[in-house]
């Protein structure tokens, strides 16, 4: 039995996880609307310029590594990361092989001015994830088999790692007794 207003309940939105006015439609009215708009006023209309920072901040759909990303072809595209668009938009095309950097650390960042174009190797190397790693690696005292990080029993590999020299050696006299 139908009551009043059984086809009438709110729905949420695929996009933005806001209300819809019907629980039948798919995309609130600002979604839909804006899946109608040119390439260029989508992603305007999700950059919140004005920032302390002088960051411009996406305020649109974000990936699991924290970059804004926009599907300007529809569902038949793939999403595209928004701080490329903007800088092709603004700047010019990114050279072949070459990536950009967040010079201001805002993975949401969009300002052509806190982006530079660099190589990967670059890019790796400014990053915070290998800040951290090797901060965490250089925090650590003590091997996994409990044996010292000291001045004898530290050997420094050619790429600046280290290792233990107790467990280095033991490790060489299993490799040999299994020749």
């Amino acid at each position: 039995m139908r009551t009043k207003g059984d086809g009438h309940l709110p729905g949420v939105c695929e996009i933005c996880g806001g209300p819809t006015s019907r629980k039948r439609y798919k995309q609130c009215a600002v979604c839909y609307t804006r899946a109608w708009l040119s390439p260029k006023d989508k992603f305007w209309s999700m950059v919140k310029v004005g920032n302390a920072t002088g960051c411009w901040t996406w305020v649109g759909r974000v990936n699991n590594q924290g970059y804004g990303s926009i599907n300007i072809m529809g569902k038949a595209g793939s999403p595209i990361l928004v701080h490329r668009f903007a800088y092709e938009l603004l700047v010019g095309p990114i050279p072949e092989g070459m990536e950009l950097d967040h010079l201001c650390r805002n993975r949401r960042c969009v300002n052509p001015a806190h982006l530079e174009v660099v190589t990967r190797s670059e890019n790796c190397r400014r990053g915070d994830s290998g800040l951290a790693w090797a901060l965490h690696q250089r925090a650590k005292t003590h091997c996994p088999k409990g044996h010292p990080y000291d001045l004898f029993n530290t050997y420094y590999d050619r790429n600046g790692g280290r290792q233990c020299r107790i467990c280095r050696r033991e490790h060489a006299k299993l490799s040999k007794r299994r020749v």
